[in-house]
């Protein structure tokens, strides 16, 4: 089951997508960091900042006056308020390449698996 961050973040990264903006472009707009809009776009963040959420706001081009932007606030208050919670190791394992191929063609060595697993773990 997801939960609210994943909601969100799906929400979010749809409507920047309907607007055709890659991240990088939609955070050259926004002045946001990159890492940051993935984070909170894969539901990863732990606290979303209020500075954060104007520009996305903004760079969605919501009406601050709207429903869609009250709900908005609420959304995010509440994951403010909810602690991030550790991903389980089935949740990990389905996050791992079912075929561990880098982006050269080469196959990932032990090493490097298990920096992508502490990776994904501490995203």
């Amino acid at each position: 089951m997801k939960d609210l961050r994943e909601i969100l973040g799906e929400m979010l990264k749809k409507d920047r997508l309907a607007q055709k903006k890659t991240l990088r472009v939609f955070c050259e707009e926004t002045g946001m960091e990159p890492s940051t809009l993935s984070r909170i776009e894969r539901g990863r963040a732990a606290k979303i900042e209020s500075e954060d959420l104007e520009k996305i706001g903004t760079g969605l081009g919501l009406d601050k006056n709207s429903k869609v932007w009250k709900n908005l606030k609420i959304m995010v208050n509440e994951i403010n308020e909810t602690p991030l919670r550790e991903l389980t190791e089935e949740e990990l394992d389905g996050m791992m390449p079912l075929i561990p191929v880098k982006s050269d063609g080469e196959v990932m060595t032990e090493e490097e698996l298990k920096s992508l697993r502490e990776t994904l773990k501490n995203a």
